[in-house]
């Protein structure tokens, strides 16, 4: 390490788990760069539990490791997190992928900009042949960059980059505490949430060696990003909720009122139509319920789901006592229909359908409203 009789202003955070091949010329890089910046350094890798020589390399190259014992991505980089001392954290990872000469670049920005990250993106720079797969580089990393970018006001090109640097106090505002990639993710929705500047610098990647097993598993990994980021996007699910139940009430009600119509040769408002209420209805419903319970302990909901959030406890029993006679009131009523016709088909599929509209729309709204509020007092 370059030490000095101050703590050290930058800290380098390496996660590695089975990288002996690359460990090595990993820290050689980046003790290289940051000698020369001139800055107070140290560099930590966090061991994530290899079975290879990678700690003994890295101590040799002269690192500090760290063992993490919980396994995963983002374990690795929060153990390495906690046992750095840098006002500014640089992190990127042991496969030398990421050229770690570029690190005190990204300081630079981080400094000059005044930012709270900023982030090596591959897409606005170089990627070397075979170095990111085709459906990383063309549909996963773009399609969830671009979800960050709608719902939470971004302006970023390439959220699952590896290659980052940040100011150390911001970090326990942006609420990460995943385990694994998806943790990556995790801060740049905190972070924008926070209303933190995200920047970005094109950074090349080079094509690993290839003597390990992947770490990434493409649809798994894939699959717990966009969990991450939904699960912090209330807003997602209740406007798209809203748009479905107001779809589903224009069908639905002209289909109870108004009856069968016919424009040419197309039947509208008919059965066939009001089950399609339903259904858009029911999911419009489950959406809005997400929604509250992913606001319900939010500090600041959103309006549309404020009201909904802040019922009182008599209130909020009303709803379900009222819910629960509808429903008996739904059952009863078909049970009694059914019997009369020797529980042979029923004739009144218009109001059947109609009485299950309501107890479906309703009754799925109102026990989301129920969970939400049960999740906002735990």
């Amino acid at each position: 390490m370059n030490m000095t009789q101050t703590e050290p202003f930058i800290s380098v955070v390496i996660p590695c788990l089975n990288e002996a091949r690359t460990i090595a010329l990993v820290v050689r890089e980046a003790r290289e760069a940051f000698s020369q910046s001139g800055d107070p350094f140290e560099i930590i890798v966090a061991d994530n539990g290899s079975s290879d020589r990678s700690r003994e390399l890295a101590q040799e190259a002269g690192a500090k490791v760290v063992a993490v014992a919980a396994r995963g991505y983002g374990a690795a980089l929060q153990g390495g997190f906690s046992a750095a001392q840098g006002e500014i954290i640089l992190f990127g990872d042991a496969d030398a992928t990421y050229d770690f000469s570029r690190g005190p670049d990204l300081v630079r920005h981080l400094r000059e900009n005044n930012a709270a990250m900023v982030m090596g993106s591959r897409l606005k720079g170089n990627i070397a042949p075979g170095a990111m797969p085709l459906l990383h580089r063309y549909l996963g990393t773009p399609v969830l960059t671009e979800l960050i970018n709608i719902l939470f006001h971004g302006k970023i090109t390439d959220c699952n980059s590896g290659f980052r640097a940040f100011r150390r106090k911001r970090l326990s505002r942006w609420r990460a505490h995943s385990s694994g990639m998806e943790f990556a993710s995790e801060m740049i929705v905190g972070a924008l949430q926070a209303g933190d500047l995200i920047l970005e610098v094109p950074i090349a990647l080079r094509k690993d060696h290839g003597q390990r097993a992947a770490h990434l598993s493409t649809w798994r990994d894939g699959m717990r990003h966009l969990l991450v980021i939904l699960s912090r996007a209330p807003q997602g699910f209740s406007y798209s909720g809203i748009v479905l139940l107001g779809l589903s009430l224009s069908v639905a009600l002209p289909c109870m009122i108004l009856g069968p119509r016919r424009i040419g040769p197309l039947a509208i408002f008919d059965f066939h139509s009001l089950i399609f209420s339903v259904l858009v209805g029911f999911f419009g419903a489950q959406a809005i319920s997400y929604g509250l319970i992913l606001d319900a302990k939010s500090p600041a909901p959103l309006p549309i789901n404020r009201f909904f959030l802040e019922l009182s406890e008599v209130t909020l029993l009303k709803i379900m006592t009222g819910l629960l006679l509808m429903i008996a009131g739904f059952a009863g009523f078909i049970g009694a229909v059914w019997y009369r016709h020797g529980f042979s088909n029923i004739h009144f599929l218009r109001t059947s359908l109609t009485m299950l509209y309501v107890s479906v729309v309703v009754g799925s709204l109102s026990i989301g409203i129920f969970f939400s509020q049960i999740h906002r007092r735990g």
